[in-house]
């Protein structure tokens, strides 16, 4: 079910649909939308990380494996 949850978001993204992904994306619990993160590009995951309201970012950043935390914080 998740998968296709992710995949509808990922469509949202690439049509630049992006008030349609947030609301989405306020959906879905800080583990889920990290796991979505986890699936995007670098330059996908900064983004939209960008666009997140601050409450959000922090519990999702929390959720975020290593790797993504380090590019996120150097981006």
């Amino acid at each position: 079910m998740m998968n296709e949850k992710y995949t509808a978001m990922l469509e949202l993204l690439e049509s630049k649909r992006f008030p349609e992904l947030m609301r989405e994306m306020d959906g879905l619990n800080p583990i889920h939308c990290a796991e979505f993160f986890e699936e995007l590009e670098r330059p996908q995951q900064i983004m939209v990380f960008r666009m997140l309201k601050k409450d959000m970012s922090a519990e999702i950043f929390a959720e975020l494996s290593q790797e993504t935390m380090e590019n996120i914080i150097r981006s």
